[in-house]
């Protein structure tokens, strides 16, 4: 387990099968995604209800996927270099 106790890791379901090293998946809390994606918690908690974000409850506790919010991530990053290239363009 890494040393951030905030940070669920979920063994997958291969880590069942004996003699297989099955890497965990690794869940991030509400808060971490936000901070991740640069955005406020209660717009990505808008945003799960809305259905908009993909996410895992663990319980009754809201939880994040590593690989999406990752590549969400890097969709806003490449939506703000858009808006930066056509504000310098003058468009």
């Amino acid at each position: 387990m890494r040393d951030n106790a905030d940070i669920s890791e979920i063994p997958s379901p291969a880590a069942d099968s004996p003699g297989s090293q099955a890497d965990a998946v690794l869940l991030l809390t509400p808060a971490q995604a936000a901070a991740r994606l640069q955005v406020r918690e209660s717009w990505l908690r808008a945003k799960v209800s809305a259905r908009v974000v993909p996410c895992t409850f663990v319980g009754r506790h809201l939880r994040f996927s590593e690989a999406p919010v990752e590549a969400a991530r890097q969709a806003i990053d490449g939506l703000l270099n858009i808006a930066q290239a056509a504000q310098e363009w003058g468009v």
